[in-house]
């Protein structure tokens, strides 16, 4: 039986295909757009959130949550421009795909490099932090891993 977390893993495992090999200008036109999909779509997210802090305001009165994990669950108008903007900084970095970060000549005309290259896939588990899932994401997109 498949779960639906192997599924997502799977996914992630063919969309790291594509991600390593994207040139940065594609990873970063696709940056700018998560970050315009924030901007577009802040009501309706802002919507959705009132409705996931509506169930974990329930959960923290009946002792299954605590006050401080409700409160890092909220989203604002304000929160959401930051999270847009930190997505947007995140675009405006260097690349780091393909980098040269060591090199060392073995013997003439032979030299061993140490080149930056995307992981592949990114397992990440966090609580309660929206804006976790931004800034994760863009940093998986930015260096050529899925998530």
């Amino acid at each position: 039986m498949t779960t639906s977390a192997q599924t997502a893993a799977e996914s992630a495992k063919l969309a790291s295909h594509s991600l390593a090999s994207a040139a940065p200008e594609t990873l970063n036109q696709a940056l700018l757009a998560i970050a315009a999909a924030i901007e577009g779509d802040s009501a309706r997210i802002l919507e959705a959130n009132q409705a996931d802090v509506a169930g974990a305001l329930t959960m923290a009165s009946q002792g299954e949550l605590s006050q401080a994990t409700v409160d890092r669950l909220r989203l604002s108008p304000a929160k959401l421009k930051e999270m847009a903007a930190s997505v947007r900084a995140i675009a405006a970095l260097p690349g780091v795909i393909g980098k040269i970060l060591d090199q060392v000549e073995l013997d003439t005309g032979l030299e061993l490099e140490k080149i930056s290259c995307p992981l592949g896939v990114l397992a990440v588990i966090f609580e309660a932090r929206p804006d976790a899932v931004t800034q994760i994401s863009a940093l998986a997109i930015k260096s050529g891993n899925a998530a």
